[in-house]
């Protein structure tokens, strides 16, 4: 009867285990990134809540946590280094996962991640499809915030002032090209893969892009995924 209690108590502790489990994420990243602000952020829904915040030294950061239930987990990585704030890098999270991320200075969107969670899997394939047009993207967001930081600064003539607004414009017209070229890179890696959560979010950008682009050939590309998820 003792050995019978015993294992409902071993299978309870375990279910418990289970339903709130540890997860690790170490990070080390290549360049001059010391001093910058690492912040996590769980999703719920379209919403982000910040989780943990971690500043990088020698060039490592580390965050532990807990998730609740069996299932995956939405977070986000975001990093800030002298007021440059970079674009979000998503992380899918279990409960048990132990996350390695490995990149190069703040080019966090395309860090890489290793984790045995298939939609991490997924979007690394992805992201990895495009590697080179989202460095593009990430180094002309960082030239925007520069310019418009710089528009606002004391001292900056009028002329000063329009000819930054003219780069800008040419900066706004390259990122649709850039943009072009992800949506291009990624539907042609997504052709092949098996749908999850992963796939449908980056689907999901592509199609916005594209809805709003003049770019006929995303349009199409966009379009036979989408036909995919009716057959």
């Amino acid at each position: 009867m003792r050995r019978f209690l015993l294992s409902i108590v071993l299978v309870l502790a375990s279910f418990s285990v289970r339903a709130q489990g540890n997860y690790v994420i170490e990070g080390s990243i290549n360049g001059d990134v010391d001093g910058a602000v690492v912040s996590l952020y769980k999703s719920d829904g379209d919403m982000l809540f910040m989780s943990a915040n971690d500043t990088i030294r020698d060039n490592a950061f580390r965050f532990e946590g807990k998730t609740s239930g069996d299932g995956v987990h939405g977070f986000s990585l975001m990093a800030n280094k002298d007021g440059v704030i970079s674009m979000l890098l998503d992380l899918y999270i279990r409960p048990g996962s132990h996350v390695k991320i490995t990149g190069d200075g703040m080019l966090v969107y395309t860090w890489d991640v290793e984790n045995d969670v298939p939609e991490q899997q997924t979007r690394q394939k992805i992201v990895g499809a495009a590697r080179r047009w989202w460095n593009e993207m990430q180094l002309n967001d960082r030239l925007e915030d520069s310019l418009r930081a710089k528009m606002k600064g004391k001292g900056v003539t009028e002329g000063q002032k329009a000819d930054m607004k003219l780069t800008l414009d040419s900066l706004s017209e390259y990122k649709d090209v850039i943009m072009g070229n992800i949506v291009l890179a990624e539907t042609k890696a997504m052709s092949g893969m098996t749908v999850n959560g992963a796939w449908l979010d980056a689907l999901l950008g592509d199609v916005y892009f594209a809805k709003y682009s003049d770019n006929q050939e995303c349009k199409n590309a966009v379009k036979v995924l989408y036909d995919r998820l009716s057959d």
